[in-house]
């Protein structure tokens, strides 16, 4: 931030020193230091949507691999419960009741 204050003293005593009003210089100083802070900004949401860095893509992206997660827990579970529907059904046939035989 030094810097940039330094930066911008030095150009308005440039720009009274080639001869522009001190009201003046004053205001294109602040012209510049908005205009760029608004670029800077402007950059780095850019730079940020472009990354898919943003908030609420971050809360999707979670959102989804929890649901993705869950999705296939529940697909593991459905399919635990058929393999053991499909054991009893095959041991119901096979030796004429539920009780597994040993």
């Amino acid at each position: 931030m030094a810097a940039s204050l330094e930066t911008l003293v030095s150009f308005y005593v440039l720009l009274q020193f080639v001869g522009v009003d001190p009201l003046q210089a004053g205001n294109v100083v602040q012209l510049v230091l908005v205009l760029g802070l608004t670029v800077g900004w402007i950059s780095t949401y850019m730079f940020r949507v472009s990354n898919k860095d943003m908030t609420y893509a971050q809360q999707l992206r979670d959102y989804e691999n929890k649901v993705m997660e869950v999705s296939a827990m529940t697909c593991i579970l459905k399919l635990s419960f058929l393999l053991n529907d499909q054991l009893i059904i095959f041991y119901y046939c096979y030796f004429g009741s539920y009780k597994l035989h040993v």
